[in-house]
């Protein structure tokens, strides 16, 4: 099923991002008719959307994941985190064999990414903690590779986040690359940041046309995906009403792409009316807004 927030998720990276071909991968054949409907209300209005079925097993054949795919190890994970762990799977090996960027269905978009490549978000820059639920790599990337062949030596299937944004903060440690947070034009946050210029960061993006090297990447900085820490994400997005109205998404997340809601924790909650998720939504996709049930209220 898909919840209220979802459709609005897909919606928005779709509009900020018109140029970019948006993927909705489904590991079901087939699915209940009411999520059907949202996907189809959405792509009707977006046409650069694609839903495509995801074969778990071909999408990991050729990765370190194939041979744990059919383990014994495997075979034991914890029943309730199971589905947890094959999306941590699945999005890298995806993203290792095709290239783009991936983020979770409980993030909602807030400026177009296309000026972005090759980085992990920082979920918390002070201990230089990652989080798996934005990340952007070319294709054949070998710092994904890293993280695949360190998952499928440490894997733990019943610690839940396990084989996720822990193990991406320890393959990162492992690889000695430089993890200081940085915004788009790779600038330490230290540093005092210059004027977003889209020249600028399309200069980074240049700069990596050959090959990567492991390191190739940048480490976002957290505001740009996860301004809301986790754990306040619920009393901070779906409860707490606006501070003030006339103040735009952008000039109360200045620098941020994303915005995690973390749907582990809020999945049985609508936001309240004058709650700052619902002022987000409808800004980025009213249309949605306007039509679903459990965003109406």
């Amino acid at each position: 099923m898909l919840g209220g927030g979802r459709p609005a998720s897909i919606r928005s990276w779709c509009s900020l991002n018109p140029s970019a071909v948006v993927w909705f991968l489904v590991t079901s054949p087939s699915l209940v008719g009411s999520s059907w409907l949202d996907l189809k209300a959405v792509a009707a209005v977006h046409r650069n959307l694609r839903l495509a079925y995801l074969d778990v097993g071909l999408a990991l054949n050729g990765t370190p994941f194939a041979q744990l795919y059919t383990s014994t190890k495997f075979s034991e994970t914890d029943v309730d985190y199971l589905p947890n762990n094959l999306s941590n799977m699945c999005r890298l090996a995806v993203v290792y064999k095709s290239g783009g960027f991936y983020t979770d269905m409980d993030t909602l978009a807030l400026r177009s990414v296309l000026n972005l490549t090759n980085f992990i978000a920082l979920h918390i820059d002070e201990i230089k903690s990652f989080n798996n639920a934005a990340f952007h790599f070319k294709r054949g990337h070998p710092m994904l590779q890293l993280i695949m062949q360190f998952i499928a030596e440490d894997y733990n299937g019943i610690i839940y986040s396990w084989n996720g944004p822990i193990a991406i903060t320890k393959a990162v440690e492992r690889s000695g690359c430089d993890a200081t947070p940085r915004n788009a034009m790779g600038q330490p946050v230290s540093d005092e940041p210059r004027p977003f210029s889209s020249e600028t960061s399309l200069k980074i993006i240049n700069e990596h046309d050959e090959q990567p090297e492991l390191c190739d990447w940048l480490a976002l900085k957290t505001s740009y995906f996860y301004p809301v820490y986790w754990a306040h994400a619920l009393p901070t997005l779906f409860l707490a009403p606006v501070e003030s109205n006339n103040k735009t998404i952008h000039e109360i997340f200045p620098d941020s792409y994303g915005v995690h809601f973390c749907n582990k924790l809020t999945k049985e909650r609508n936001p309240r009316k004058s709650s700052l998720l619902l002022k987000i939504a409808q800004q980025v996709c009213p249309l949605i807004i306007k039509n679903h049930p459990l965003l109406r209220n």
